[in-house]
């Protein structure tokens, strides 16, 4: 199990790029920094930030799925539990470093990879990782950022330069082709080129070029961007002999985001009950093995994700989840150990 906290984060803010007005300056600055809590001291030229990033603990009472995965309260922003070709989280912008992590410890660096993305959301926003003259640095801390050091990504996540919704992108920009899969349940089907880009930024630095993912109609991508409602749907696109990451994020199966009662207007999309969310894990797994993926699939991520993901469902779900993966030869044996570990629960 990994826990890493840092230190608050300060940044300062010329107020000559903000508006005048103190809503609207707090809106653009809350707008620009979503996955963190902030703490605001106005100077006469400078809006001062002390930036910590969220526990995401806001949704509901999460004390029982916590005290299953052995996490105080303050640690959900920082666990994970990293296995030889597995790693699971509660906060999905470390899915980012279980990636790293694998490259780096593999020399593993393939010319095109299938990446199977179970998910509520897309995941390749920009992250605040700037262009630096040849360097992609991490606009909180200043500090180089390259997927083939998992240090610099693993920093990079705790200053909140990469994200939940940006985790993706770091992988997208190391590798020459990925093709993106995403299965997201009740969404249209969609096919498009994935593009790496950049975008300037708007704020902390502005101008300056952050790492961005952009979807097309081009031919010429570095990949492709398949979205689909169902497993099924996907497996066919999948270039024969690519090797295949899978990442799972728990929200796939129930969403009840963010704090929101928004989802209770679609309901059946977002408040699937545990039953359903069992059938949808057994078949994923059929159908991997059915398709004869198992073999090419080269890591394993699973995110938690509280406050978009039920705490009511962690602990039963995960488990039926992971079990379920092992079983079908899926590489998650050193996540199922680790939820399954008795001793941690008498501790």
């Amino acid at each position: 199990m990994g826990l890493a906290s840092k230190p608050d984060a300060m940044v300062a803010i010329d107020r000559l790029r903000l508006p005048s007005e103190e809503q609207a300056r707090m809106e653009m600055v809350h707008d620009y920094f979503p996955d963190h809590t902030i703490e605001v001291n106005d100077t006469p030229t400078h809006c001062q930030l002390r930036l910590q990033r969220s526990n995401y603990g806001y949704c509901e009472e999460m004390g029982d799925g916590l005290r299953w995965l052995g996490v105080a309260p303050d640690d959900v922003r920082d666990f994970y539990v990293s296995g030889t070709q597995s790693f699971l989280c509660l906060l999905e912008s470390w899915i980012a470093y279980g990636w790293s992590q694998f490259l780096a410890e593999n020399s593993y660096c393939p010319s095109r990879l299938t990446l199977i993305h179970f998910d509520d959301h897309t995941d390749m926003m920009s992250p605040k990782i700037g262009l630096y003259g040849a360097d992609w640095k991490d606009m909180l801390t200043n500090g180089v950022v390259a997927l083939s050091d998992p240090e610099t990504i693993r920093r990079s996540v705790l200053s909140g330069a990469i994200t939940l919704g940006s985790m993706m992108t770091p992988l997208l920009h190391q590798l020459d082709i990925v093709d993106v899969h995403h299965v997201a349940y009740g969404r249209r089907r969609l096919l498009r080129s994935l593009d790496r880009t950049t975008q300037p930024d708007d704020l902390l630095d502005p101008g300056r070029q952050r790492m961005a993912i952009a979807l097309s109609c081009s031919s010429v991508s570095s990949g492709r961007y398949i979205r689909t409602p169902e497993i099924g749907d996907t497996i066919k696109y999948i270039q024969p002999g690519t090797d295949v990451f899978l990442h799972i994020d728990m929200d796939y199966f129930n969403n009840r985001y963010n704090g929101s009662s928004e989802w209770r207007d679609q309901a059946t999309r977002h408040d699937q009950p545990l039953a359903r969310q069992k059938q949808a894990m057994q078949r994923i797994c059929d159908q991997l093995v059915a398709a004869d993926l198992v073999g090419r699939i080269r890591h394993v991520s699973v995110g938690i994700s509280p406050s978009f993901y039920p705490s009511e469902f962690w602990q039963e779900a995960t488990t039926f989840l992971l079990r379920g993966l092992v079983s079908s030869g899926l590489p998650a044996t050193d996540l199922l150990e680790y939820v399954t570990d008795s001793r941690r629960h008498e501790a």
